[in-house]
């Protein structure tokens, strides 16, 4: 991906930083016991997926972003995850994403509404970056998230929440460059039209989103103790690319199967046997990922 922006981070990274430090205190490293917790392993029947880099004593997520052999690691793991025989991985994750021009929609659209202040969310608006001729652009931290066409049509079945417009086909599902279609949340409906165009910096790089529906009030991700509404969020179809593709676009790549493999898994079978299972795919992908739990 050549059209690569230069942008301003500070808020962004202030953001991802507030995130990962919640997390990180949620996660349970995969060489800790379990009896550090205080519930029941054995009833809990749904997992988070998350990575440790960055973290204190791990490796830096950048430096795997430049590995040769990066792209593969992911993608192997996300084919063992996938395959798995103790537990069915669901591939949805929430993601940031930046509006770019001036920001038109209301403050609900923004992450961390409804827990920041209203200083704080006013720092995510307009922000001023530098694209990559050198021109000043404004941008604006919206919500996000990728779903994989396993998980739209069979896990979360979100096909059937489709108010207006179109559901993803599977032809979404594989990128190459192209614009990409994306549904939104219901409280967009009166804000756009089928085929409008989103100019959105995700994960630093610009793509074109065409809007090809809108979900109902009623769609939402609900895995475990997550329920979350998907009413004010943009969603986007958790493509695949192409290993040519990836080659000439490597950190991109990279950084899009890093939320790829960031989704959740619930236990068909054994609990310990699918824990058990996830930490040896873990461990044989050389990746350096956790889970933490989702009671009910």
């Amino acid at each position: 991906m050549k059209s690569k922006m230069i942008i301003a981070v500070t808020a962004f990274l202030l953001f991802l930083f507030c995130m990962l430090t919640v997390t990180y205190y949620a996660k349970r490293k995969i060489n800790e016991p379990v009896d550090n917790y205080n519930f029941d392993y054995s009833t809990c029947l749904n997992y988070k997926v998350k990575d440790n880099y960055g973290q204190p004593g791990h490796e830096r997520f950048r430096t795997i972003l430049h590995r040769e052999n990066t792209f593969a690691q992911y993608v192997k793991l996300l084919e063992e995850f996938n395959s798995a025989d103790n537990f069915r991985y669901i591939e949805a994750h929430d993601v940031l994403l930046q509006y770019v021009g001036l920001y038109p929609n209301g403050d609900s659209f923004i992450p961390g509404y409804g827990s920041l202040s209203e200083e704080e969310l006013e720092s995510f608006i307009n922000q001023r970056a530098k694209a990559e001729d050198g021109s000043i652009i404004h941008i604006t931290n919206i919500k996000g998230a990728l779903i994989s066409e396993k998980a739209f049509t069979e896990d979360l079945s979100l096909q059937a929440h489709v108010v207006r417009g179109n559901a993803f086909s599977a032809s979404d599902f594989l990128y190459n460059g192209n614009r990409i279609p994306v549904l939104l949340g219901y409280d967009y409906l009166e804000l756009y039209q089928i085929g409008d165009v989103i100019t959105v910096l995700y994960a630093g790089y610009p793509l074109e989103l065409k809007v090809i529906g809108f979900l109902d009030n009623t769609s939402s991700v609900h895995i475990g103790s997550t329920d979350i509404s998907l009413d004010t969020y943009i969603l986007l179809p958790s493509f695949d690319i192409e290993a040519e593709y990836a080659k000439n676009n490597q950190i991109f790549s990279n950084l899009h199967y890093s939320h790829k493999t960031r989704g959740f898994f619930t236990v068909t079978k054994n609990v310990e046997e699918a824990i058990n299972e996830f930490e040896e795919i873990v461990e044989k992908s050389g990746l350096d990922y956790v889970y933490f739990p989702l009671p009910e």
